[in-house]
Parts: C-alpha cells; structure tokens; sequence
C-alpha cells in the first residue's frame, strides 16, 4: 500500500486496472478507491509531520514530501526486521500455546 501512496496519479491508475474485478468496475467505484487513497496519503502524511515534531524537527514544505516518504520506507523497512527477528519466538510461543491447547482440551 505504500508503494501506491507514494506513487503517481498515472501508476495509481495502471495499478488499479492490474486489479482483478476493479478493472471491470466503473468510474464510480475507481473514484472511491482513489478517495480512499487520498485519505491515506493524508493519514501518512499527518502522522509522519507529527513525528517530525516530537523529533524537534522542522521539515521545510519543499522538502515535505521527500520527508514522509522516507520516513515511511524507513519505519516499514524497521518493522520488517522486527517481524523477521521475532518471527522464531512468536513460532516458539505459538507451539507452546497450542501443546497447552492440546494438554488442557486432549488431542482427537
């Protein structure tokens, strides 16, 4: 989703006709989606201007854009390593639960 957020209004449009089912919709529905996609640039646009804030930075609105993309690509790029680092004892906890599950209900 962020790669659309971050995109062109004519990428936008060759990824929505890349859609299954939306590319047979009408203008109606593809309206709707690209309001969908407008709130959600404005989403991310708010929060990363609010975490400039609490970083004390100021972001000069030439530079805005630049700015909450790459604040964005950077804080998924740190939330894929965490998911990837914790992903052995999310497994790990995951089994346990479900050995307990078994131990506390029985196996069939």
């Amino acid at each position: 989703m962020l790669r659309l957020a971050f995109s062109s209004e004519e990428d936008v449009r060759a990824a929505m006709e890349q859609i299954p089912g939306l590319a047979n919709e009408g203008p109606e529905e593809r309206n709707r989606m690209l309001r969908r996609l407008e709130s959600f640039r404005r989403m991310l646009r708010e929060q990363a201007l609010r975490a400039a804030a609490e970083l004390d930075l100021t972001v000069a609105p030439d530079r805005e854009r630049e700015f909450v993309e790459s604040y964005w690509r950077a804080r998924a790029s740190a939330e894929r390593t965490l998911r990837e680092e914790m992903e052995p004892r999310r497994r790990q906890l995951m089994e346990r639960m479900e050995q307990e599950l078994k131990e506390k209900f029985g196996a069939r």
